[in-house]
C-alpha cells in the first residue's frame, strides 16, 4: 500500500513539473522592445549554406536583448530557419523564438 502511495505521489509530481515548466520559460514585458537601427550593409556570407537571421531576441538579465542581423549555420543538413515572432497576450508581449526545422520534401 505504501509503495503505491509513493508511486502515485511521484507520478503526480512529475506531471505537475511537466505542465508548469513550459510556462516558467516564457518571459513577458509590457512594451515590445524597439528594433535597433537597421544595419547599413549585410556582411558577406561567411560560409556556404548559412542563413541570415533578421530578427532574434534572447532573454538576458531580466530583459530582451537584440540578437538579430547575423548569419547562422544550420545545425544539420536539410534544416530550414523558422523566424521568431512577438506574441501579445494577457500578460504582455513575449518573444516566440525562431527554430530550426527539417525542410519539407
Amino acid at each position: 500500500m505504501k509503495k503505491k502511495l509513493i508511486q502515485s505521489f511521484l507520478l503526480s509530481a512529475l506531471l505537475i513539473l511537466l505542465l508548469v515548466n513550459p510556462l516558467a520559460a516564457q518571459h513577458y514585458v509590457r512594451d515590445k522592445p524597439a528594433l535597433p537601427p537597421p544595419s547599413r550593409t549585410k556582411p558577406a556570407m561567411p560560409y556556404k549554406d548559412c542563413v541570415w537571421i533578421k530578427e532574434d531576441w534572447k532573454w538576458t538579465n531580466g530583459t530582451y536583448v537584440w540578437y538579430g542581423d547575423r548569419w547562422a549555420r544550420p545545425p544539420y543538413d536539410g534544416a530550414t530557419w523558422i523566424p521568431g515572432h512577438w506574441h501579445h497576450g494577457s500578460h504582455g508581449w513575449n518573444w516566440i523564438a525562431g527554430q530550426w526545422r527539417m525542410r519539407p520534401n
